[in-house]
């Protein structure tokens, strides 16, 4: 019977693997009167999955063709088919070879290919996932020992990035050589070691953290700036705020050895962004290209605004006033390094509490508009509230929409608000801010005083006049339209539905 045979290999250090696999897969050969016509070979690769198996993938091709030469596959032992970590798909493989005529004999195991019945399929299960679990065990191991060492200060694994270098020393700390990108340490006793890389890089690396803390420059205008004059990132191509958050945030520009920021095991398709505390951070583990005082300062300038007491925030305002000589949306909005003012908003509820928490009084014009607003919009909310109050009483279904309410039997209302002006000749007019068209079917004008204290009666027009700019009613053209309260409105509504 002719037989291809699969050797696979984990690692390169395991220098007989394939030998001792070969002798003892042609033994077996030899015993069940087969003949060795071809040979697939994985060596130096992980049994974790197909995608990183070559030959594994070229037997699969062939056995699935009309003509793979042989009849049956020799592999050493359950463990060289692979350690996947679903049973299912070492089955999988093993069931397409058999299904296309190609039995798989497993010449170091204990069951005979031949063997159907319920024990040899259980002990066939048994190691397969013995196999999975192997290699799950191994990467726990794995890991610990890379947490262990980076504890130690030394570096696992990953290109060092701009301004460093990796330094391959050996068990006993002496320096051996400076690692290229792609290179890896020569023998398992090995360690590696940041250092910081060539004076050019250093330079740039200590000017990007100084344009940031002293002149207030975000990431993406320093990327801009590193661009224009011409600076190198080579291989990584251009500078972009990308590139600059990393170079700020990352504590090893610190002199610190980072590791478990993220995690992939088991080559998973995507890697794990671990919590905080589950980092390994060993600080002074070599010389630091800036000082711990700088990094921190960063990190205190980076962090989130709802990680800032208030305190910091009032602190932001004052550093505003010390700069500006006044208090101001503008002056804060030209103040890069403190909180923006829908921040301030969100935070003491309006900008006008912040200032009294700092002792500054505005000019007397500062607010007025922001207070007029939303004494408009809280005046809007009481109309809504009433409108839907009346709605529901009669038993109409009502829901919120934009800039109005939905009525079961009605359809969409529009609301707006609407400010009186006395024009110079003494003529009253009625402001309304009309918006593009909503599919309403009629519009409710909230008619209110001119400081928006006060509602004087609600308006009920056919549409909003579609107009570009603010749109001025006259009391002509309110003359002959639906005038009343939120209940009077309402009650025409209703009427109107049970007519239609």
């Amino acid at each position: 019977m002719r037989a291809a045979q699969y050797v696979r290999m984990s690692t390169e250090h395991q220098q007989y693997s394939i030998e001792n696999q070969q002798s003892a897969i042609a033994q077996y050969a030899l015993q069940h009167g087969m003949e060795v016509v071809k040979t697939y070979a994985d060596p130096a690769r992980s049994g974790l999955d197909l995608a990183h198996r070559p030959g594994l993938r070229k037997m699969l091709e062939d056995v699935l063709s009309t003509t793979p030469g042989y009849e049956a596959i020799l592999v050493y032992d359950v463990s060289r088919w692979g350690r996947f970590q679903d049973t299912d798909e070492s089955a999988y493989y093993e069931f397409l070879c058999k299904k296309a005529g190609v039995r798989v004999h497993y010449c170091a195991e204990p069951f005979n290919s031949e063997d159907e019945s319920i024990t040899a399929a259980l002990i066939k299960s048994l190691k397969r996932a013995m196999a999975g679990e192997y290699l799950r065990e191994l990467s726990a191991k794995t890991h610990a020992g890379q947490c262990q060492l980076a504890k130690q200060g030394y570096k696992q694994g990953g290109a060092a990035g701009y301004g460093l270098r990796r330094l391959m020393v050996g068990r006993d700390g002496s320096p051996k050589c400076i690692l290229a990108d792609g290179e890896h340490k020569s023998l398992g006793s090995d360690r590696v070691v940041y250092i910081p890389g060539p004076p050019e890089e250093v330079a740039i690396v200590r000017q990007i953290y100084s344009w940031y803390l002293n002149d207030d420059l975000s990431p993406a205008s320093i990327a801009k700036l590193l661009n224009d004059r011409g600076v190198s990132r080579y291989p990584l191509g251009k500078w972009n705020s990308t590139a600059v958050d990393m170079i700020l945030t990352h504590e090893k520009y610190a002199g610190s050895v980072v590791f478990n920021r993220r995690t992939r095991k088991l080559r998973a398709s995507t890697s794990t962004t671990n919590p905080r505390h589950l980092w390994i951070v060993t600080p002074d583990s070599f010389d630091p290209i800036v000082s711990r005082a700088q990094f921190l300062a960063v990190r205190q300038k980076r962090r989130p605004m709802s990680q800032r007491s208030d305190e910091e925030f009032l602190d932001g305002l004052r550093l505003v006033w010390q700069r500006w000589g006044k208090v101001t949306l503008r002056a804060i909005k030209a103040t890069p390094e403190v909180p923006s003012h829908c921040a301030y908003w969100n935070r003491f509820g309006s900008l006008g509490k912040a200032y009294e928490a700092i002792g500054y009084k505005p000019l007397g014009h500062h607010f007025v508009a922001s207070i007029l607003r939303h004494r408009g919009l809280e005046l809007k909310r009481q109309v809504i509230q009433e409108l839907c109050s009346a709605f529901r009483l009669a038993g109409q279904e009502v829901r919120l929409i934009l800039r109005g309410v939905s009525i079961s039997g009605f359809g969409r209302l529009g609301i707006e608000t609407s400010q009186r002006l006395i024009l110079k000749d003494g003529e009253v007019r009625w402001r309304i801010y009309p918006r593009k068209d909503l599919g309403y079917r009629k519009v409710i004008v909230v008619r209110m005083t001119s400081d928006f204290t006060k509602i004087l009666d609600l308006v009920l027009l056919d549409q909003v006049p579609r107009v570009t700019d603010n749109c001025r009613l006259s009391p002509l053209m309110l003359k002959d339209r639906l005038k009343g309260t939120s209940a009077q409105i309402a009650e025409a509504i209703l009427s109107h539905t049970q007519n239609d």
